[in-house]
């Protein structure tokens, strides 16, 4: 239920069937989710990439290159490199106590209102 939930939200917060909501929001959350070992999340970007908007793909490709995961262009296209760099990210040791966790806690707080 719970991660129905965040993935319903990175749904909303768009890119996914091509729809430009907020491409930055939502790669950080799918990149988040990537750390913290999310198969749905790790599963959809990886076998569906065509599927998410051109601008939240160069949005996961600049944290993979930010992260160090990555060298290559930014553009969108999610070849065999960024699905490598993809691959890498799911596969590190989850992180204890991420922003992602603290996102969601208070994302759920507000709307119990």
């Amino acid at each position: 239920e719970k991660l129905k939930r965040k993935t319903n939200l990175i749904l909303i917060l768009g890119c996914r069937e091509k729809r430009e909501k907020d491409p930055v929001a939502a790669a950080s959350l799918v990149y988040e989710a990537l750390k913290k070992k999310y198969k749905t999340s790790y599963t959809s970007i990886t076998n569906h990439p065509g599927a998410w908007s051109e601008a939240f793909r160069q949005e996961i490709q600049k944290k993979l290159k930010a992260d160090g995961h990555y060298a290559g262009k930014i553009d969108g296209d999610f070849g065999d490199n960024t699905k490598a760099a993809i691959k890498k990210v799911y596969e590190l040791p989850a992180p204890k106590n991420s922003p992602f966790e603290e996102f969601f806690e208070k994302f759920r707080n507000e709307n119990k209102r």
